[in-house]
């Protein structure tokens, strides 16, 4: 997973990949890897297969354990899942008004309401 996380911020996304792909040919719902691919994606601005990606890693966190014997929502995912949000909010934006308002632009407001749900939701998910 490394030399594949190593290629992907070289740049060398398809390198990358592939090596990302090896971990998943041997462990089919590995979070980090899937987590990997979706960040080559999105590092390609490539924003519905890095969404297809983190909703993977949400969709199969409670059946994967990890290293402490719990499974909960992974919280990168999530992340990355508003920032992908917040990409296509900006893409949609800038293509449906040929002049955004710079100081409050609807993908930027939309993005920080997904964040602040996340957030809420990953605080008291955590809590006992």
């Amino acid at each position: 997973m490394r030399i594949g996380l190593h290629h992907i911020l070289k740049g060398e996304h398809t390198e990358g990949m592939s090596w990302l792909q090896k971990v998943l040919d041997i462990e089919a719902h590995n979070p980090n890897a899937w987590s990997l691919m979706g960040l080559a994606f999105l590092r390609k601005n490539e924003l519905k297969p890095a969404q297809e990606k983190f909703d993977h890693v949400l969709e199969h966190s409670h059946s994967y354990t990890n290293m402490n014997g719990t499974s909960n929502d992974d919280p990168y995912a999530l992340v990355s899942l508003a920032n992908v949000q917040h990409k296509i909010a900006a893409a949609t934006e800038s293509k449906s008004a040929p002049t955004p308002d710079p100081k409050n632009p609807r993908g930027v407001k939309t993005s920080v309401s997904f964040y602040f749900i996340l957030f809420y939701s990953i605080f008291f998910s955590y809590k006992t």
